[in-house]
């Protein structure tokens, strides 16, 4: 396991030439088009078709996670589950959702928890998970074994990863997020239960 750790931190530090696909060249020539739009009109076109900015007014946990999971959870038809954890989660909008939906489910959330990282906008939350070794970083060693033991192994009827990481080239971003994306599959599967569902 460890020389795969090292492959994948050298993977993420130093990311390989842009794959050259007929999809990749789509989304470089569609990004360029983009940079060359009015950014003023642009941001106006998105604010008009984004609910957030409505819906916020009223409820101060909704965020674009919160539409995001109701609608894996209508895609999914998921049974109500029991026990939710809910890795990479701030600001909540994952946790909000799943009360919503089911508010008899006991629920988990961590997240990064550094001074650069997003904040829990419910920060006194009970079901956010607070002291983790690394400040919660699930590349750090110990998190992993910290968050099972908090959650319990094998007994999250649902659980989601949702992180990642702030890149300024779009086109290395799976690079850079390949080892945090292992550790949240890795982290998930230890916490899912027996025909539990996991969305990464």
């Amino acid at each position: 396991a460890r020389p795969f750790a090292v492959f994948l931190m050298e993977l993420s530090t130093h990311p390989p030439p842009r794959l050259s696909t007929e999809a990749a060249a789509s989304l470089v020539a569609a990004r360029r088009r983009v940079n060359t739009c009015d950014r003023a009109q642009w941001q106006r076109a998105i604010s008009a078709r984004d609910p957030v900015t409505h819906v916020r007014r009223s409820f101060a946990h909704v965020n674009r996670a919160t539409f995001k999971f109701h609608e894996i959870v209508a895609r999914l038809r998921l049974p109500a589950p029991s026990r939710i954890v809910l890795l990479a989660e701030a600001p909540g909008g994952f946790l909000h959702a799943a009360r919503t939906r089911w508010p008899d489910a006991e629920c988990f959330a961590t997240s990064l928890a550094t001074a650069d990282a997003i904040a829990f906008s419910d920060p006194d939350d009970p079901a956010v998970l607070r002291g983790l070794p690394g400040a919660g970083d699930l590349r750090v060693d110990g998190v992993e074994e910290a968050i099972v033991s908090s959650c319990g192994a094998a007994a999250a009827n649902l659980v989601t990863a949702d992180g990642g990481m702030s890149v300024d080239d779009l086109d290395f971003e799976e690079q850079h997020c390949a080892l945090l994306l292992l550790c949240q599959v890795a982290t998930a599967l230890r916490l899912q239960a027996r025909e539990g569902t996991l969305v990464v």
